[in-house]
């Protein structure tokens, strides 16, 4: 898939024996050239066009955009790899009539992240985890979409489609989490990511034999809600109020406040680009197998979405998910690297699951992997 992608926009384009120069003396120029050197050796590449450098870049010149036209360089086409005023650079070529081929953001992204991760062999390597044809091809779009491949309008397609209702809403939280989950087996409840709780309002409406959930939310005296609270608050739900990890100690948060939906919500990811308007604090971290053992818990089912730290999360339960077998709900929408490895460390460490694929957003965001042990269809 990426490899006919990158030949259809890039490769195949390119001129037999042609002469070119790259716009953008930059590491996705650098690596188009690498490229070139091993895939096109019939192709040469004779300069670099960048108003923001001189001298040289690779052992080859650079030049100005107005220099390199002004030298009137006998060059076959530009390759332009670099965002930085694309729609200019590609006009002021177009007036000199020099051919070009125009960057896009699929061509940036695979060059800018060196080949890493969303990969043909890690697609591969997933779909083939998954096993009905529906979650084939929901990986593929929300593949695609991640790898700029595709236009996101693919995914709004299918989340329209599938979740919006007769009165123009959508039923996402009847739905996330328990779409592909086995219900009537479920008794007790890991749920690491409870935020405000909304969705175990559904949970309790849902799941006809629940007893017990344990809510784990590091921050939720910042994010709880009262209007939410009058619907969970009783015995049945514990809020822990602890992250969870591969191993025990702890770790810091930055949590802020904003309007949302009515709610503050809490920001606790510690990716956030704005620290300074957001309060640091420490939490405590336990594992799934340490909380369960010393407890004495044996989960029917555990829902996950802990801001990317999923794999570090189920890394410290695996034991007691291969002993105790519950069904799995997991967030696998936070990096490209939980898109990927999530399936695969789950495929590679429990025996006999099915594996399920949902989506619950127009956007790249809330896609869960579901794992359902065979004994339970």
């Amino acid at each position: 898939m990426i490899k006919e992608e990158l030949n259809k926009q890039l490769f195949d384009k390119i001129p037999q024996n042609a002469t070119v120069a790259i716009f953008g003396a930059c590491s996705v120029g650098g690596n188009i050239l690498k490229d070139l050197l091993l895939k096109r050796k019939d192709v040469k590449t004779i300069c670099f066009i960048d108003n923001k450098k001189q001298g040289e870049f690779l052992d080859l010149p650079i030049y100005g955009l107005k220099e390199f036209l002004d030298k009137n360089l006998n060059v076959n086409l530009v390759i332009v790899a670099s965002l930085s005023a694309q729609d200019i650079v590609n006009d002021i070529l177009d007036i000199y009539n020099i051919n070009y081929i125009p960057i896009s953001r699929f061509i940036f992204d695979y060059y800018e992240e060196n080949h890493v991760l969303l990969n043909d062999k890690n697609y591969d390597n997933v779909v083939k985890i998954l096993e009905s044809s529906e979650d084939k091809e929901l990986y593929s779009i929300l593949f695609k979409a991640r790898r700029n491949i595709t236009s996101i309008e693919k995914v709004k397609e299918y989340f329209e489609s599938k979740y919006r209702n007769i009165n123009g809403g959508v039923s996402i939280l009847k739905n996330q989490y328990l779409e592909y989950i086995n219900k009537d087996k479920i008794k007790i409840i890991l749920n690491f990511g409870f935020h405000q709780g909304t969705n175990d309002i559904a949970f309790k409406r849902l799941i006809p034999n629940l007893e017990q959930t344990y809510a784990f939310e590091p921050v939720y005296d910042f994010c709880k809600n009262e209007f939410v609270e009058q619907f969970i608050k009783n015995n049945n739900i514990k809020i822990i109020q602890k992250a969870v990890g591969d191993k025990i100690g702890n770790a810091e948060f930055f949590v802020g406040t904003r309007e949302w939906h009515g709610s503050s919500y809490a920001d606790f990811t510690g990716r956030t680009f704005h620290k300074d308007k957001f309060k640091k604090i420490t939490v405590d971290v336990t594992t799934i197998d340490v909380f369960c053992k010393e407890n004495n818990i044996r989960p029917d089912f555990i829902k996950m979405d802990v801001e990317g730290a999923e794999l570090f999360a189920l890394k410290g339960g695996i034991e007691t998910i291969k002993k105790v077998r519950p069904q799995l709900a997991i967030s696998i929408y936070h990096t490209e690297s939980d898109f990927v490895n999530i399936p695969i460390y789950l495929y590679e460490n429990l025996e006999n699951y099915v594996y399920k694929l949902g989506h619950y957003s127009p956007r790249v965001t809330e896609t869960v992997i579901y794992a359902i042990p065979k004994e339970l269809l």
